[in-house]
């Protein structure tokens, strides 16, 4: 059962790990592409310098948030992985919820972090839940089978 467990933790630090590098390089590709700015005239266009700080910070905050997710996943304490994705939300919420709040002409790499915030989001959720009814499940099997 351990080796199978061990298995499974190497599972989701791989696909965490591609997933994270994926994600962060669909935003580097998005950020290298003119036609996902905004701009008010051809003259704005063309005047159009790559911010590579800001590219680079955005990819920063995408790989932080993937960290705090990987950790929630794979963290053998609380023992829990509802506990775990919980505290999780705590930091990804607050954050997804602050950065979501202006998109009105941002660049295409940022609204592809909004994306990937509140996916890991959806799947600290489903993790937390599905946690939780897979402990329900079980009590309900012990108690019945205690009462028999």
């Amino acid at each position: 059962m351990a080796f199978l467990a061990k298995r499974g933790r190497k599972a989701i630090a791989i696909s965490c790990v591609v997933l994270t590098a994926a994600a962060i390089g669909c935003a580097i590709y998005l950020s290298l592409d003119q036609r996902y700015y905004f701009f008010y005239s051809s003259e704005h266009r063309a005047a159009w310098t790559y911010n590579l700080a800001n590219v680079a910070l955005v990819c920063a905050f995408m790989f932080g948030a993937a960290a705090i997710a990987t950790t929630a996943l794979l963290s053998p304490r609380p023992r829990l992985l509802s506990i775990r994705c919980a505290l999780a939300l705590l930091v990804l919420v607050p954050w997804a919820l602050y950065s979501s709040m202006a998109v009105l002409h941002m660049p295409g790499y940022f609204l592809f972090h909004h994306l990937w915030v509140w996916f890991l989001v959806f799947v600290m959720l489903v993790a937390a839940l599905g946690s939780l009814v897979r402990r329900a499940v079980v009590a309900i099997k012990v108690r019945r089978a205690n009462a028999i």
